[in-house]
């Protein structure tokens, strides 16, 4: 499965076997096609300078949680979806930024992880 077929399927089945609901977090830059002044979308990506220490993940959204006390809370969810071959590289910029967005998001209690197959997606909600 590719990553666009991961993500496309990880989309469906958040939502149908964990209610999970998950949203395309595009991100980037592309000029103004009036002014040519860049214009910069994605979550956190405010900044050249944010965005290459801190990029947000390609699935955003909530998952809810039901705990011992009987309430359920919306848990904020990151997932960047990787191809099948993806490993993480220390030297890798891209890879640094979008786990330190993971380890944010994880100290915070929410749900993040980089995925590259079905079970690691399966994984993700078994913790």
């Amino acid at each position: 499965m590719t990553e666009r077929q991961l993500l496309s399927w990880i989309r469906i089945h958040s939502l149908s076997k964990f209610n999970s609901f998950l949203m395309r977090n595009n991100s980037g830059t592309l000029p103004n096609p009036t002014t040519g002044t860049p214009i910069r979308f994605g979550l956190g990506n405010d900044s050249h300078q944010i965005n290459t220490v801190f990029k947000s993940s390609d699935l955003i959204g909530i998952t809810p949680i039901k705990c011992p006390c009987g309430h359920t809370y919306g848990v904020f969810t990151a997932l960047e979806i990787k191809n099948p071959d993806w490993k993480f590289d220390f030297k890798n910029k891209n890879d640094q930024a979008q786990q330190n967005f993971i380890n944010i998001v994880k100290q915070n209690s929410g749900i993040g992880s980089f995925v590259k197959n079905q079970e690691e997606f399966h994984n993700v909600y078994r913790k």
